[in-house]
């Protein structure tokens, strides 16, 4: 994109709002009419797949479907989608019968399914160079980013290539590895605040941090210490190796009315400086 491109900030909203009532749907974020039951009364407690198989699309593609979008293209396949979706609604609005509503629900599943994997892509792909993006920091959970490693790792990557920044979040209380680790480009990886409490007097827990320390160390990965409540504790980080930590000891929750001054403050000093 060209240094006097115009990033077009209403479809940019339109693909944000598209991408988040989707994956509403995957949150399970649904309304269910009372009416469900007396619509369709044959269908006992079936009814209720008429909510849950959305989840159930996402489990099941959700690892695949970065592997197979990135193949049939992404801007054309979200248009595609948008429109298919418009087509299912308002094919739902008459209200046919149960089993050919369980199937548009099926469908209506897969495409939110690409909705929410296609938009954030297409979002960096039309947003220009100009907004500032070295200023982004984004912060993905560790569920999140394994059940689609594919779509998780285009994302990141289509972000870092602009300047933004990415943080793993709760590592080690998921479904994650170091091997999942090795292909995910994050520049932070924050280690679960399960294992730092008791870090000072758990020596599996000090290993397991240890570990998790060393290791996104030699990746050059800068490690955050979750739920830090005492001195001895940010102590033994400083002594582990681990670069930056939070949590009420070194700062308790702030209102929102801080945020300015807190954007305006010094950056962070590194873990090992604050205990010298």
């Amino acid at each position: 994109m060209s240094e006097n491109a115009r990033t077009p900030f209403a479809l940019v909203l339109v693909l944000w709002v598209g991408g988040l009532c989707a994956a509403a749907q995957f949150a399970k974020i649904s309304l269910v009419f009372p009416e469900l039951r007396a619509l369709y009364p044959d269908a006992g407690a079936t009814s209720g797949f008429l909510v849950s198989i959305l989840s159930f699309i996402g489990m099941l593609l959700g690892l695949f479907a970065g592997i197979i979008i990135a193949r049939l293209g992404y801007r054309r396949l979200l248009l595609s989608t948008f429109l298919f979706g418009a087509a299912l609604s308002a094919f739902k609005a008459t209200l046919p019968s149960f089993g050919m509503m369980l199937a548009s629900r099926l469908l209506e599943g897969a495409s939110h399914l690409v909705i929410v994997v296609v938009s954030p892509t297409v979002i960096a792909q039309i947003t220009a160079a100009d907004v500032s993006p070295g200023a982004l920091c984004f912060e993905l959970t560790e569920t999140a980013a394994m059940t689609s490693l594919a779509a998780a790792t285009r994302f990141i990557t289509e972000l870092r290539a602009r300047g933004c920044r990415f943080s793993l979040d709760d590592f080690g209380s998921g479904l994650s590895s170091f091997m999942f680790l090795k292909n995910l480009p994050v520049d932070f990886l924050k280690i679960d605040g399960q294992f730092v409490h008791n870090v000072t007097h758990d020596p599996i827990d000090r290993s397991m941090v240890e570990a998790i320390a060393r290791i996104s160390n030699a990746m050059g990965i800068a490690t955050i210490a979750e739920r830090v409540d005492s001195s001895e504790v940010l102590q033994c980080l400083a002594e582990i190796g681990v670069q930056y930590a939070q949590g009420n000891y070194v700062s308790p929750p702030q209102p929102i009315d801080a945020l300015s001054s807190l954007v305006d403050a010094e950056p962070a000093l590194l873990l090992t400086d604050r205990v010298a």
